[in-house]
């Protein structure tokens, strides 16, 4: 098998350091940065959780139980078609 052409030869470590690219910020200013960056009650997720429980959707949040932790997790309950009924019908 041929060796592959020097075009495609690159050091594997290089790239996966980045040092290819150019970080503007200090290691502190960057740590201070990222510090802000919230995992948890950021406005997109708050108006989605007030749109689905006004839907009548019920659900869990952040389930640490299930893999990446997601935003919102739905029962076996989750549809509001469990909804009660006024009314008897005869």
């Amino acid at each position: 098998m041929d060796a592959l052409p020097s075009a495609f030869s690159f050091d594997i470590a290089q790239s996966v350091r980045g040092s290819d690219m150019t970080d503007t910020l200090s290691k502190a200013a960057r740590s201070a940065r990222m510090s802000l960056v919230r995992g948890k009650d950021t406005k997109p997720e708050l108006w989605v959780r007030r749109l689905v429980h006004s839907m009548g959707y019920r659900y869990r949040l952040h389930r640490r139980s299930l893999p990446g932790k997601p935003d919102l997790v739905f029962g076996p309950r989750a549809s509001p078609s469990h909804a009660p009924i006024s009314g008897c019908p005869s």
